[in-house]
Protein backbone atom coordinates (compact mmCIF):
# COMPACT_ATOMS: atom_id res chain seq x y z
CA UNK A 1 0.00 0.00 0.00
CA UNK A 2 1.19 3.32 -0.75
CA UNK A 3 1.08 6.13 1.73
CA UNK A 4 1.76 9.71 1.40
CA UNK A 5 1.66 12.55 3.58
CA UNK A 6 1.86 16.12 2.63
CA UNK A 7 2.52 18.30 5.77
CA UNK A 8 2.57 21.97 6.85
CA UNK A 9 0.62 23.11 3.46
CA UNK A 10 -2.23 25.89 3.47
CA UNK A 11 -5.24 23.93 2.53
CA UNK A 12 -8.40 25.22 0.51
CA UNK A 13 -10.15 22.08 0.58
CA UNK A 14 -13.46 23.34 -1.02
CA UNK A 15 -15.29 21.60 1.00
CA UNK A 16 -18.09 23.34 3.25
CA UNK A 17 -17.20 21.70 6.64
CA UNK A 18 -13.03 21.42 6.39
CA UNK A 19 -12.97 24.93 4.65
CA UNK A 20 -9.17 26.24 4.52
CA UNK A 21 -6.40 24.78 7.09
CA UNK A 22 -3.41 27.05 7.90
CA UNK A 23 -0.19 24.55 8.46
CA UNK A 24 -2.74 21.63 7.58
CA UNK A 25 -1.58 18.27 6.72
CA UNK A 26 -3.59 15.64 3.93
CA UNK A 27 -3.31 11.47 4.23
CA UNK A 28 -3.57 9.76 1.44
CA UNK A 29 -3.86 5.73 1.16
CA UNK A 30 -3.30 4.36 -2.25
CA UNK A 31 -5.72 6.80 -4.43
CA UNK A 32 -8.08 7.37 -2.32
CA UNK A 33 -7.74 10.58 0.91
CA UNK A 34 -7.83 9.37 4.56
CA UNK A 35 -7.21 11.86 6.45
CA UNK A 36 -7.63 16.31 6.17
CA UNK A 37 -6.22 17.70 9.28
CA UNK A 38 -3.66 19.22 11.71
CA UNK A 39 -0.62 17.02 13.29
CA UNK A 40 -1.92 13.71 11.38
CA UNK A 41 0.88 10.91 13.01
CA UNK A 42 3.34 10.01 11.31
CA UNK A 43 4.35 6.41 10.74
CA UNK A 44 7.72 4.62 9.13
CA UNK A 45 5.39 3.61 6.03
CA UNK A 46 4.98 7.33 4.76
CA UNK A 47 6.44 8.89 2.01
CA UNK A 48 6.27 12.36 3.17
CA UNK A 49 6.17 15.50 1.34
CA UNK A 50 7.12 19.26 3.13
CA UNK A 51 4.21 21.41 2.51
CA UNK A 52 5.16 24.16 3.95
CA UNK A 53 5.26 27.20 1.51
CA UNK A 54 2.69 25.51 -0.92
CA UNK A 55 -1.28 25.86 -1.07
CA UNK A 56 -3.08 22.51 -1.62
CA UNK A 57 -6.00 22.24 -3.28
CA UNK A 58 -8.23 19.86 -5.97
CA UNK A 59 -7.25 19.91 -9.02
CA UNK A 60 -9.66 21.61 -11.80
CA UNK A 61 -12.25 19.94 -13.42
CA UNK A 62 -12.32 21.49 -16.81
CA UNK A 63 -16.37 20.39 -18.39
CA UNK A 64 -15.77 21.07 -21.79
CA UNK A 65 -12.07 20.78 -23.67
CA UNK A 66 -11.76 19.54 -27.08
CA UNK A 67 -8.48 18.37 -25.91
CA UNK A 68 -7.26 16.11 -29.24
CA UNK A 69 -7.56 19.71 -30.99
CA UNK A 70 -4.46 20.46 -29.43
CA UNK A 71 -2.88 19.56 -32.60
CA UNK A 72 -4.03 22.93 -33.74
CA UNK A 73 -2.25 24.89 -31.12
CA UNK A 74 -3.70 28.40 -31.45
CA UNK A 75 -3.67 27.83 -35.26
CA UNK A 76 -7.72 28.94 -35.23
CA UNK A 77 -7.20 32.03 -32.77
CA UNK A 78 -8.29 34.82 -35.25
CA UNK A 79 -11.12 32.24 -36.54
CA UNK A 80 -14.99 33.20 -36.01
CA UNK A 81 -17.56 30.23 -34.99
CA UNK A 82 -18.43 30.32 -38.60
CA UNK A 83 -15.17 29.94 -39.82
CA UNK A 84 -14.36 26.98 -37.39
CA UNK A 85 -17.78 25.21 -38.30
CA UNK A 86 -16.96 25.81 -42.49
CA UNK A 87 -12.92 25.09 -42.57
CA UNK A 88 -12.26 22.70 -39.68
CA UNK A 89 -15.42 20.67 -38.80
CA UNK A 90 -16.81 20.94 -42.67
CA UNK A 91 -13.41 20.34 -43.98
CA UNK A 92 -10.17 19.42 -42.36
CA UNK A 93 -11.64 17.81 -39.03
CA UNK A 94 -13.17 15.10 -41.56
CA UNK A 95 -9.93 14.30 -42.89
CA UNK A 96 -7.99 13.53 -39.06
CA UNK A 97 -6.87 10.31 -39.18
CA UNK A 98 -6.85 8.51 -35.94
CA UNK A 99 -2.84 8.81 -35.51
CA UNK A 100 -3.67 12.81 -35.10
CA UNK A 101 -5.92 12.47 -33.33
CA UNK A 102 -4.27 10.24 -30.59
CA UNK A 103 -1.27 12.85 -31.01
CA UNK A 104 -3.68 15.76 -30.52
CA UNK A 105 -5.02 14.22 -27.49
CA UNK A 106 -1.22 12.83 -26.14
CA UNK A 107 0.09 16.66 -26.21
CA UNK A 108 -3.61 17.90 -25.23
CA UNK A 109 -4.02 15.80 -21.79
CA UNK A 110 0.17 16.89 -21.19
CA UNK A 111 -0.68 20.71 -21.41
CA UNK A 112 -3.75 20.16 -19.41
CA UNK A 113 -1.84 18.37 -16.60
CA UNK A 114 0.83 20.97 -16.72
CA UNK A 115 -1.45 23.48 -16.13
CA UNK A 116 -3.46 21.82 -13.06
CA UNK A 117 -6.34 20.32 -14.48
CA UNK A 118 -7.22 16.65 -12.89
CA UNK A 119 -10.67 16.27 -14.88
CA UNK A 120 -11.52 16.80 -18.09
CA UNK A 121 -14.57 16.00 -20.39
CA UNK A 122 -12.84 15.32 -23.71
CA UNK A 123 -15.45 16.38 -26.55
CA UNK A 124 -14.21 14.53 -29.07
CA UNK A 125 -15.96 15.86 -32.25
CA UNK A 126 -13.81 14.49 -34.89
CA UNK A 127 -14.40 10.53 -33.69
CA UNK A 128 -15.02 9.59 -37.55
CA UNK A 129 -14.24 6.34 -37.02
CA UNK A 130 -13.94 3.70 -34.45
CA UNK A 131 -10.25 3.47 -34.92
CA UNK A 132 -10.09 7.11 -34.22
CA UNK A 133 -11.78 6.38 -30.96
CA UNK A 134 -9.46 3.67 -29.88
CA UNK A 135 -6.79 6.15 -30.36
CA UNK A 136 -8.16 8.27 -27.98
CA UNK A 137 -8.41 5.43 -25.44
CA UNK A 138 -4.80 4.51 -25.88
CA UNK A 139 -3.69 8.34 -25.06
CA UNK A 140 -6.10 8.34 -22.11
CA UNK A 141 -4.45 5.00 -21.21
CA UNK A 142 -1.08 6.17 -21.66
CA UNK A 143 -1.40 9.87 -19.86
CA UNK A 144 -3.46 8.22 -17.06
CA UNK A 145 -5.53 11.57 -16.54
CA UNK A 146 -9.36 11.30 -14.94
CA UNK A 147 -11.43 11.86 -18.39
CA UNK A 148 -15.08 11.28 -19.56
CA UNK A 149 -14.64 11.44 -23.48
CA UNK A 150 -17.93 12.73 -25.19
CA UNK A 151 -18.30 10.27 -28.48
CA UNK A 152 -19.55 12.47 -31.86
CA UNK A 153 -18.07 12.62 -35.52
CA UNK A 154 -18.17 15.84 -37.55
CA UNK A 155 -21.35 18.24 -37.65
CA UNK A 156 -21.26 18.07 -41.16
CA UNK A 157 -21.29 14.51 -41.78
CA UNK A 158 -23.18 13.64 -38.63
CA UNK A 159 -24.86 10.24 -38.89
CA UNK A 160 -26.70 10.06 -35.39
CA UNK A 161 -27.41 6.36 -35.18
CA UNK A 162 -23.92 5.47 -36.35
CA UNK A 163 -21.94 7.55 -34.09
CA UNK A 164 -23.99 6.29 -31.19
CA UNK A 165 -22.98 2.85 -32.40
CA UNK A 166 -19.67 3.64 -32.28
CA UNK A 167 -19.86 5.35 -29.06
CA UNK A 168 -21.41 2.22 -27.24
CA UNK A 169 -18.60 -0.23 -29.00
CA UNK A 170 -15.94 2.11 -27.89
CA UNK A 171 -17.68 2.08 -24.06
CA UNK A 172 -17.40 -1.74 -24.35
CA UNK A 173 -14.00 -1.97 -25.47
CA UNK A 174 -13.38 0.94 -22.76
CA UNK A 175 -11.19 -0.97 -19.77
CA UNK A 176 -9.76 2.13 -18.12
CA UNK A 177 -11.21 2.77 -15.00
CA UNK A 178 -10.10 6.72 -15.35
CA UNK A 179 -11.77 6.57 -18.51
CA UNK A 180 -15.87 6.98 -18.63
CA UNK A 181 -17.39 7.26 -22.44
CA UNK A 182 -20.42 9.66 -23.26
CA UNK A 183 -21.96 10.66 -25.60
CA UNK A 184 -21.56 13.96 -27.67
CA UNK A 185 -25.12 14.68 -29.00
CA UNK A 186 -25.92 17.84 -31.76
CA UNK A 187 -29.04 20.68 -30.89
CA UNK A 188 -29.07 21.29 -34.62
CA UNK A 189 -31.79 18.31 -35.34
CA UNK A 190 -34.29 18.51 -32.04
CA UNK A 191 -36.16 15.44 -32.56
CA UNK A 192 -32.87 13.66 -33.25
CA UNK A 193 -31.55 15.11 -30.13
CA UNK A 194 -34.60 14.06 -28.17
CA UNK A 195 -34.49 10.67 -29.12
CA UNK A 196 -30.37 10.38 -28.76
CA UNK A 197 -31.17 11.98 -24.79
CA UNK A 198 -33.76 8.95 -24.21
CA UNK A 199 -31.52 6.58 -25.62
CA UNK A 200 -28.40 7.60 -23.32
CA UNK A 201 -30.61 7.69 -20.26
CA UNK A 202 -31.93 4.32 -20.88
CA UNK A 203 -28.36 2.99 -20.57
CA UNK A 204 -27.51 5.15 -18.13
CA UNK A 205 -24.78 7.34 -20.46
CA UNK A 206 -23.94 10.36 -19.42
CA UNK A 207 -24.56 12.90 -22.60
CA UNK A 208 -23.49 16.58 -23.34
CA UNK A 209 -24.71 18.82 -26.18
CA UNK A 210 -23.34 22.42 -26.94
CA UNK A 211 -26.50 24.24 -27.21
CA UNK A 212 -26.97 28.48 -27.79
CA UNK A 213 -24.02 29.18 -29.48
CA UNK A 214 -25.95 30.08 -32.56
CA UNK A 215 -29.14 32.29 -33.02
CA UNK A 216 -32.35 30.38 -33.05
CA UNK A 217 -31.97 28.08 -29.74
CA UNK A 218 -33.97 30.17 -27.29
CA UNK A 219 -36.42 28.16 -25.70
CA UNK A 220 -34.78 24.58 -26.78
CA UNK A 221 -34.52 23.87 -22.87
CA UNK A 222 -37.77 24.86 -22.17
CA UNK A 223 -39.23 22.63 -24.82
CA UNK A 224 -37.38 19.78 -24.02
CA UNK A 225 -38.60 19.95 -20.30
CA UNK A 226 -41.73 20.52 -21.66
CA UNK A 227 -41.73 17.31 -23.07
CA UNK A 228 -40.73 15.13 -19.87
CA UNK A 229 -37.28 14.42 -21.29
CA UNK A 230 -34.53 12.84 -17.98
CA UNK A 231 -32.71 16.18 -18.21
CA UNK A 232 -30.20 15.02 -15.47
CA UNK A 233 -28.15 12.96 -16.80
CA UNK A 234 -26.84 15.40 -19.53
CA UNK A 235 -24.03 18.52 -19.78
CA UNK A 236 -25.61 21.91 -21.52
CA UNK A 237 -22.36 23.96 -22.93
CA UNK A 238 -22.30 27.15 -23.93
CA UNK A 239 -25.78 28.18 -23.87
CA UNK A 240 -25.44 31.91 -24.63
CA UNK A 241 -28.50 33.49 -26.65
CA UNK A 242 -30.80 31.70 -24.09
CA UNK A 243 -34.22 32.31 -23.14
CA UNK A 244 -35.15 34.13 -19.27
CA UNK A 245 -36.91 30.65 -19.14
CA UNK A 246 -34.14 28.20 -20.56
CA UNK A 247 -31.55 30.40 -17.59
CA UNK A 248 -34.26 29.34 -14.74
CA UNK A 249 -35.19 25.70 -15.70
CA UNK A 250 -31.08 25.28 -15.33
CA UNK A 251 -31.54 26.60 -12.01
CA UNK A 252 -34.69 24.65 -10.98
CA UNK A 253 -33.84 21.40 -12.27
CA UNK A 254 -30.22 21.76 -11.21
CA UNK A 255 -28.52 21.06 -15.23
CA UNK A 256 -24.85 20.71 -15.66
CA UNK A 257 -24.03 23.48 -17.65
CA UNK A 258 -20.37 24.51 -18.55
CA UNK A 259 -19.68 28.32 -19.39
CA UNK A 260 -16.25 28.92 -21.78
CA UNK A 261 -16.21 32.43 -21.37
CA UNK A 262 -12.73 33.24 -23.55
CA UNK A 263 -13.90 31.44 -26.58
CA UNK A 264 -17.32 32.55 -26.69
CA UNK A 265 -15.87 36.13 -26.84
CA UNK A 266 -13.43 35.77 -29.22
CA UNK A 267 -15.69 33.18 -31.86
CA UNK A 268 -18.78 35.06 -31.44
CA UNK A 269 -21.22 32.31 -29.82
CA UNK A 270 -22.88 35.35 -27.44
CA UNK A 271 -22.02 36.93 -24.08
CA UNK A 272 -21.43 34.44 -21.28
CA UNK A 273 -24.08 33.58 -19.18
CA UNK A 274 -22.66 33.86 -16.24
CA UNK A 275 -24.85 36.60 -15.05
CA UNK A 276 -28.13 34.90 -16.17
CA UNK A 277 -27.64 31.73 -13.82
CA UNK A 278 -25.49 33.02 -10.43
CA UNK A 279 -28.18 35.45 -10.36
CA UNK A 280 -30.71 32.89 -10.17
CA UNK A 281 -29.21 30.88 -7.71
CA UNK A 282 -27.91 28.74 -10.07
CA UNK A 283 -24.16 27.31 -10.12
CA UNK A 284 -22.36 26.60 -13.51
CA UNK A 285 -19.37 24.98 -14.18
CA UNK A 286 -16.36 26.46 -16.76
CA UNK A 287 -14.17 24.64 -19.23
CA UNK A 288 -11.43 26.04 -21.68
CA UNK A 289 -13.26 24.54 -24.64
CA UNK A 290 -10.24 24.22 -28.09
CA UNK A 291 -6.62 25.44 -27.43
CA UNK A 292 -6.38 25.66 -31.25
CA UNK A 293 -7.82 29.37 -30.36
CA UNK A 294 -6.98 29.89 -26.28
CA UNK A 295 -4.29 28.69 -23.87
CA UNK A 296 -4.84 25.73 -22.33
CA UNK A 297 -4.63 27.75 -18.74
CA UNK A 298 -8.08 27.22 -16.25
CA UNK A 299 -7.13 29.99 -14.28
CA UNK A 300 -7.36 32.26 -17.48
CA UNK A 301 -10.93 30.95 -17.68
CA UNK A 302 -11.82 31.51 -14.18
CA UNK A 303 -10.13 35.24 -13.87
CA UNK A 304 -12.16 35.76 -17.49
CA UNK A 305 -15.48 34.41 -15.28
CA UNK A 306 -14.80 36.53 -12.11
CA UNK A 307 -14.36 39.78 -14.20
CA UNK A 308 -16.52 39.25 -17.16
CA UNK A 309 -19.75 38.58 -14.65
CA UNK A 310 -18.43 41.90 -12.62
CA UNK A 311 -18.93 43.87 -15.43
CA UNK A 312 -22.09 42.79 -16.36
CA UNK A 313 -23.44 43.27 -12.46
CA UNK A 314 -21.40 46.62 -12.41
CA UNK A 315 -23.42 47.76 -15.64
CA UNK A 316 -27.33 47.10 -14.30
CA UNK A 317 -26.61 48.11 -10.86
CA UNK A 318 -24.85 51.56 -11.11
CA UNK A 319 -25.68 52.81 -14.90
CA UNK A 320 -29.02 51.02 -15.03
CA UNK A 321 -30.07 51.23 -11.51
CA UNK A 322 -31.11 47.96 -11.54
CA UNK A 323 -31.54 45.88 -7.71
CA UNK A 324 -27.82 43.83 -7.17
CA UNK A 325 -29.21 40.39 -7.43
CA UNK A 326 -25.59 38.60 -8.22
CA UNK A 327 -24.98 37.84 -3.99
CA UNK A 328 -21.52 36.72 -3.04
CA UNK A 329 -19.32 36.10 -6.37
CA UNK A 330 -16.10 36.26 -5.90
CA UNK A 331 -12.36 34.66 -5.86
CA UNK A 332 -13.55 31.89 -3.72
CA UNK A 333 -16.53 31.21 -5.64
CA UNK A 334 -14.83 30.97 -9.23
CA UNK A 335 -12.16 28.57 -7.39
CA UNK A 336 -15.38 26.61 -6.62
CA UNK A 337 -16.21 26.46 -10.55
CA UNK A 338 -13.50 25.12 -11.59
CA UNK A 339 -13.14 22.35 -9.12
CA UNK A 340 -16.42 21.35 -6.86
CA UNK A 341 -19.02 22.90 -8.95
CA UNK A 342 -16.93 20.94 -11.87
CA UNK A 343 -17.73 18.26 -9.98
CA UNK A 344 -21.09 18.18 -9.74
CA UNK A 345 -21.60 19.31 -13.38
CA UNK A 346 -20.15 16.12 -14.39
CA UNK A 347 -22.12 14.17 -11.34
CA UNK A 348 -18.85 12.61 -9.89
CA UNK A 349 -18.82 15.27 -6.61
CA UNK A 350 -18.98 11.91 -4.80
CA UNK A 351 -15.93 10.88 -5.97
CA UNK A 352 -13.89 14.55 -6.93
CA UNK A 353 -13.61 17.93 -6.55
CA UNK A 354 -12.66 18.68 -3.22
CA UNK A 355 -10.36 17.77 -0.62
CA UNK A 356 -12.90 15.28 1.37
CA UNK A 357 -11.49 12.03 2.88
CA UNK A 358 -12.87 9.15 1.46
CA UNK A 359 -12.62 10.97 -2.53
CA UNK A 360 -10.54 10.31 -4.95
CA UNK A 361 -6.93 11.92 -4.31
CA UNK A 362 -7.14 14.69 -6.80
CA UNK A 363 -4.72 17.58 -5.79
CA UNK A 364 -2.49 20.45 -7.00
CA UNK A 365 0.25 22.06 -5.19
CA UNK A 366 0.73 25.47 -5.53
CA UNK A 367 4.93 26.97 -4.76
CA UNK A 368 3.86 30.55 -3.19
CA UNK A 369 7.94 30.90 -2.90
CA UNK A 370 8.48 33.04 -5.87
CA UNK A 371 9.57 36.45 -5.37
CA UNK A 372 6.98 38.14 -7.60
CA UNK A 373 3.61 36.55 -6.20
CA UNK A 374 4.46 37.56 -2.74
CA UNK A 375 3.25 38.29 -0.10
CA UNK A 376 -0.40 36.00 0.83
CA UNK A 377 -2.71 37.43 2.11
CA UNK A 378 -5.93 36.10 0.86
CA UNK A 379 -5.35 32.38 -0.44
CA UNK A 380 -8.08 32.62 -2.98
CA UNK A 381 -7.29 35.76 -4.39
CA UNK A 382 -3.62 35.08 -3.89
CA UNK A 383 -4.62 31.69 -6.63
CA UNK A 384 -6.76 33.30 -8.81
CA UNK A 385 -4.60 36.41 -10.01
CA UNK A 386 -1.28 35.03 -9.09
CA UNK A 387 -1.10 31.08 -9.83
CA UNK A 388 0.09 29.78 -13.90
CA UNK A 389 1.09 26.88 -14.76
CA UNK A 390 4.85 28.22 -14.07
CA UNK A 391 3.99 27.43 -10.04
CA UNK A 392 2.23 24.75 -9.74
CA UNK A 393 4.29 22.22 -8.80
CA UNK A 394 2.95 19.50 -8.08
CA UNK A 395 -0.17 17.43 -9.52
CA UNK A 396 -1.55 14.30 -8.35
CA UNK A 397 -4.37 12.29 -10.17
CA UNK A 398 -5.87 9.26 -8.32
CA UNK A 399 -2.69 9.40 -6.00
CA UNK A 400 -0.44 9.54 -8.19
CA UNK A 401 2.21 11.90 -8.93
CA UNK A 402 1.54 13.23 -12.56
CA UNK A 403 3.78 16.38 -12.49
CA UNK A 404 6.60 16.99 -9.81
CA UNK A 405 8.99 19.56 -9.40
CA UNK A 406 6.99 21.69 -11.76
CA UNK A 407 8.00 18.95 -14.67
CA UNK A 408 5.15 16.32 -16.25
CA UNK A 409 6.34 13.02 -15.49
CA UNK A 410 5.49 11.34 -18.59
CA UNK A 411 7.33 10.77 -21.36
CA UNK A 412 6.33 13.51 -24.71
CA UNK A 413 4.69 12.43 -26.99
CA UNK A 414 6.19 9.95 -30.65
CA UNK A 415 8.27 12.75 -32.22
CA UNK A 416 8.13 11.03 -35.44
CA UNK A 417 4.25 11.27 -35.26
CA UNK A 418 4.09 14.39 -33.49
CA UNK A 419 6.15 15.97 -36.77
CA UNK A 420 4.05 13.73 -39.00
CA UNK A 421 0.76 14.73 -37.76
CA UNK A 422 1.80 18.50 -37.38
CA UNK A 423 3.17 18.38 -41.40
CA UNK A 424 -0.16 16.95 -42.58
CA UNK A 425 -2.20 19.83 -40.27
CA UNK A 426 0.03 22.79 -41.90
CA UNK A 427 -0.66 21.34 -45.33
CA UNK A 428 -4.33 21.23 -44.41
CA UNK A 429 -4.14 25.09 -43.37
CA UNK A 430 -2.12 26.45 -45.96
CA UNK A 431 -5.13 25.89 -48.15
CA UNK A 432 -6.74 28.76 -46.57
CA UNK A 433 -5.57 31.85 -48.61
CA UNK A 434 -4.11 34.23 -45.52
CA UNK A 435 -4.29 31.94 -42.91
CA UNK A 436 -0.81 32.11 -41.11
CA UNK A 437 0.85 28.75 -40.14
Amino acid sequence: MSTILIQGAYILSMDSQIKEIENGDILIENNIIKQVGKNIELTEDMEVLDGSGYIVMPGFVDTHRHVYQHLFNQAFTNWSLTDYFTRFLGDIGQRLRPQDIYVGSYIGYLEAIHSGVTTVLHWANSTNSYGHGLEILRADSEIGMRTIVAIADSVVAHDEDANFKNMLRLRETNSNPLTQIALGALSNDVERLKYSIKEAHELNVFATVHVGGVPGEDGLIAHLHEEGLPLDFINFAHCNQLSEKDYELFVQENMSVSITPEIEMLMGHGYPPFYQILSKGGRPSIGVDTTSVVGADMITQLRVALAYTHSVHNERVNIKGEEPSLGVFNAKSVLEMGTIDGARALRMEDEIGSLTPGKKADLIMIDTGGHQTAPLYDPYNYVLMNVNAGNIAHVMIDGRWMKKDGRVVHDPVDIDLLNDSTRFMREELERYQGMRV
